[in-house]
């Protein structure tokens, strides 16, 4: 089979829990379908989108934070990038997703699967959270440095996917990658070490701290923690729920006591 026969493949890779599902269902609406990776128990979610009238086939990759494979997790995030596990068109590309508040952590995949030479976009999820949170993170700088497309998105909102519909699009006229043969995983503790060097180094230059605005739970914090409120709504709360279980259930019970005698 030759590359025009496979279809334009994007795999969906990053941390558990880092909205890589949430993105895969907002890209392929119920265009989806459920079964197993080839041998295995573990789910495999396959769906399909449309981008400027060409159809593109969408894989939810299962969660992993590196590409040594350890588990089989892992083992399969690490085959079907590399374009080694059998049974699966091999990729065009990835959108490897990162949790913003948790950047350092997720760029050691990134890192990783830039080594494969696949075409990769990296998705920084939960933007709309950085501000209350105190964090400013510069995607376009990010991007400069690691020669990547880089967005910042929400994929629960929908913010941002405008840029990423439009990196689709362009992915269509590529050909699937190339089997990648070479070492992905680490090979000892100094190349791990080396990549954590390089995921912090990336974030000091680029992630800067602000100052939020309070959130919602801070305010609350501070009238319920009070040395002089704190106390006083602590007895309230306690005599509410007194009269609820005593006094507030009195006149039912008696009407029940009555309609028996």
């Amino acid at each position: 089979m030759n590359k025009n026969d496979h279809p334009t493949t994007i795999g969906i890779a990053g941390n558990p829990n880092s909205g890589k599902t949430t993105l895969f269902n907002r890209l392929t609406g119920l265009r989806q379908k459920v079964a197993n990776f080839p041998g295995i128990t573990i789910e495999k979610k396959v769906g399909t989108s449309t981008v400027n009238g060409k159809r593109i086939q969408i894989v939810d990759l299962p969660g992993t934070y590196s590409l040594n494979p350890l588990s089989e997790e892992e083992k399969i995030a690490s085959g079907v990038i590399t374009g080694n596990y059998s049974g699966q068109d091999p990729l065009t590309a990835v959108l490897c997703m990162a949790e913003g508040s948790t950047l350092e952590r997720s760029l050691g995949l990134l890192l990783q699967i830039r080594k494969t030479k696949i075409p990769v976009a990296l998705l920084i999820n939960m933007a709309d959270e950085l501000p209350q949170q105190g964090i400013r993170i510069d995607e376009k700088k990010l991007s400069q440095i690691l020669g990547i497309p880089v967005f910042l998105i929400s994929a629960m909102r929908g913010d941002g996917m405008e840029g990423i519909q439009k990196l689709l699009a362009d992915w269509t006229v590529l050909g699937p990658s190339e089997k990648f043969t070479g070492p992905v995983a680490d090979m000892d503790i100094n190349e791990t070490n080396d990549r954590r060097a390089q995921a912090k180094a990336l974030c000091e230059q680029v992630v800067f701290k602000t100052h939020p605005g309070p959130a919602a739970s801070d305010k609350i914090d501070k009238i319920v923690m009070h040395s002089v409120y704190g106390p006083l709504i602590f007895l309230g709360v306690v005599l509410l729920v007194f009269q609820a279980i005593f006094t507030l259930p009195e006149p039912f019970m008696n009407g029940i006591d009555a309609l028996f005698t």
